[in-house]
């Protein structure tokens, strides 16, 4: 066993978050309460410690042991005034120790009523009817369960097998809310009164770059199963001693990204913006870091300072020398207009070191034909031809409903 310095378990965490990027499921077992204590810090350390000791020829300090049998339950948490993609697995006994609320015992007070909601839905033995459930969804994987996945429940369900060292692969696929939550619907704010847009073309860049790489990783791993499957000469000694290297190699590869992540540090990365969220309220907007949205969500900050930009003078001429049109030119509208689509050209910036720019083009048209097509319905379009024939007269007017 091996109790991690405060200020290193510290470290590790807000490296963690960033480098889990848009992977929210990755990010959810990242505590944010108890550093020190968390799985998922606690096997990143154990990493860093046996890459150090094979550059120093010696052996660890201490290594990552996994248990088949003991498991731990936690808690799907939804923090007070953050958004869902700030949501972490944290256990009772944290939870209660670092309950930091006004009123006391808040903590036990929520588990405790969210223990009586299961009941009076599932029953007495909801544990373990959901637990009964998970393990009759994954029958069908091929892939090991994570030791302490979760469910709506918040009790550990993994199944009691061996979990390999890569568990980005066994994380829990089950939605415990809307996967809406997570998406961007508007950027309505921000802290700053202007932007450099070269920033956002970078970024863009970036996030392409980080995508053709993740797709290259994912062939590797393809071909490479694939000749594993064939047996292409492969002995259980080879195979492990195949691991071995991989696992080598992955740990070198993961302190140069640490390193080049560390080098490229954002200046942009603590502006921050308020963002509704697809499916959730105005009132459930947040204030988020650039370098949390930055990878999912530059066209939507993209929009937000393409509408902070005021008309030319050329422009406003043009409106105001414009004649108001006669009633008699009004015609209503049969058929709604199409919505969603954006004809926004979006830059993306060159970037020094990238050797990949053929495929910028390519991915940018791509972009362009993505969104959502979205429509009037027959009485949103009645309410319109309604607004445009008054404002056509000349006659100020409300358009309002039964909800006032």
């Amino acid at each position: 066993l091996h109790d991690i310095n405060f200020d290193e378990a510290m470290q590790i965490k807000d490296k963690a978050i960033v480098e889990t990027g848009n992977d929210f499921r990755k990010r959810r077992g990242i505590s944010r309460i108890n550093a020190c204590g968390c799985p998922y810090i606690k096997k990143i350390a154990a990493k860093q410690e046996l890459t150090q000791s094979k550059k120093e020829g010696r052996d660890p300090k201490f290594k990552l042991v996994k248990s088949s049998k003991e498991r731990e339950e936690v808690f799907l948490i939804k923090w007070r005034g953050r958004s869902y993609i700030h949501c972490s697995w944290e256990r009772k006994c944290d939870l209660e120790k670092y309950d930091h609320s006004v009123q006391q015992g808040a903590a036990r007070g929520k588990i405790s009523r969210f223990f009586q909601n299961q009941v009076l839905t599932l029953g007495n033995d909801w544990k373990k009817n959901l637990e009964d459930g998970r393990r009759a969804q994954a029958a069908p994987t091929t892939h090991a369960h994570h030791s302490h996945t979760s469910g709506k429940s918040g009790q550990g369900s993994g199944n009691a097998k061996r979990v390999d060292d890569d568990d980005e692969e066994s994380l829990d696929e089950e939605d415990y809310f809307s996967p809406l939550h997570l998406e961007v619907d508007r950027i309505v704010g921000c802290d700053e009164n202007e932007l450099d847009m070269d920033v956002l073309a970078r970024q863009r860049a970036l996030n392409l770059r980080a995508e053709r790489k993740a797709l290259k990783k994912r062939e590797e791993e393809d071909e490479k199963e694939e000749l594993l499957l064939k047996g292409d000469g492969v002995g259980s000694g080879s195979q492990s001693e195949d691991t071995d290297m991989s696992d080598e190699n992955q740990d070198t590869s993961l302190d140069k990204d640490n390193e080049e992540k560390e080098e490229a540090w954002d200046p942009e990365d603590n502006v921050r913006y308020i963002v509704r969220w697809k499916g959730l309220n105005l009132t459930d907007a947040t204030w988020e870091y650039w370098i949390d949205i930055k990878r999912d969500f530059v066209d939507e900050v993209e929009d937000f300072w393409l509408r902070q930009e005021a008309p030319s003078l050329e422009e406003v001429e043009e409106i105001t020398k414009e004649r108001h049109p006669h009633p008699r030119s009004f015609k209503k509208m049969k058929e709604s207009p199409i919505f969603g689509i954006s004809n926004t050209e979006r830059p993306v910036g060159k970037l020094e070191d990238d050797e990949d720019d053929e495929t910028d083009d390519g991915d940018d048209e791509s972009d362009a034909d993505s969104g959502s097509v979205l429509k009037l319905r027959a009485y949103q379009l009645e309410g319109v031809n309604w607004l445009l024939w008054n404002w056509y007269n000349r006659r100020s007017c409300i358009l309002a409903d039964e909800m006032g």
